[in-house]
């Protein structure tokens, strides 16, 4: 028990982490859709480099991101709320682009919900 209180950075990680794995789960077909568009459109084709750039920006800037304070946030989750919702309005009237939107800022809301980052406000 002591070694889990000794590592808070690391178990909010993991959470972290396990959320927005959890977040692709339940919106596999949301994600497929958008990967799809991404991969058949050259307008959109850009969608491709989003990840591999956002882990690029993420690995460059781990040492500042390790400095951050742990600390929960009300507003992550409000946003996170938020995009729930624009995603099932998107879904029940079948509009693809809507249902599509709300999921590129929702890991962002998951990881506001456990740091508070200086960029993002309280």
């Amino acid at each position: 028990m002591d070694k889990v209180r000794n590592h808070p950075r690391q178990i909010a990680v993991l959470i972290c982490g396990l959320a927005i794995l959890l977040l692709g789960l339940v919106f596999h077909q949301t994600l497929m859709s958008m990967v799809l568009i991404w991969l058949n459109s050259s307008t959109y084709g850009h969608g491709l480099l989003i990840a591999p750039i956002s882990l690029y920006l993420i690995w460059n800037n781990r040492h500042r991101l390790a400095a951050l304070p742990i600390k929960a946030s009300f507003w992550g989750l409000v946003w996170l709320l938020g995009a729930a919702l624009l995603w099932l309005l998107g879904d029940m009237a079948q509009i693809n682009l809507i249902s599509i939107l709300p999921l590129s800022p929702s890991s962002p809301a998951l990881c506001w919900r456990f740091w508070v980052c200086p960029w993002l406000g309280p």
